[in-house]
């Protein structure tokens, strides 16, 4: 019989919380990539101007949210 007394099961809605993280870091991530091509060229277009702003705000919006999660969840 496997011994399971030092595991801990999760928090109610804790799973829920991992996974929603998970979501937002690959999120963030893809964010982050479409910023670095954005910003890798010389020149921007009024449109990609806004597009970068739009892309930074959402970018840290995500971010905020991961901590906040990680804050409820005990992982930060």
């Amino acid at each position: 019989m496997e011994n399971t007394a030092n595991v801990r099961s999760p928090a109610p809605g804790e799973n829920d919380f991992g996974s929603i993280i998970v979501k937002l870091r690959a999120e963030h991530r893809a964010l982050e990539a479409r910023l670095d091509l954005l910003n890798k060229r010389l020149h921007l277009s009024a449109d990609e101007q806004v597009e970068k702003k739009d892309l930074q705000k959402l970018k840290l919006k995500t971010k905020d949210r991961i901590f906040a999660l990680e804050r409820k969840t005990g992982r930060a």
